[in-house]
């Protein structure tokens, strides 16, 4: 968000271009989070065939999925507004 808010307040084109390198590292940490928080969804989404079965927890599954469903878009949205 900082560095987002750094970008908004860059002025000029030098200014922009000084933040370059940042930006890229950030978008590349960005991606690197996006690609766990897939994981994770994945993760649990393979579980559904135990819920049916009643050998898991559907809520916790539920809970879990609705918090990284958040995460994600979050992310994305960040990861948007860096280009």
């Amino acid at each position: 968000d900082a560095l987002i808010r750094d970008r908004e307040a860059a002025a000029s084109a030098l200014a922009k271009a000084m933040l370059e390198g940042k930006t890229q590292a950030v978008r590349d940490e960005l991606e690197a989070v996006l690609v766990k928080i897939e994981s994770a969804v994945e993760s649990r989404t393979v579980l559904f065939p135990d819920i049916v079965a009643g050998q898991h927890d559907g809520w916790e599954v539920a809970r879990d999925l609705t918090f990284l469903s958040k995460w994600q878009g979050q992310a994305r949205e960040r990861f948007g507004s860096l280009w």
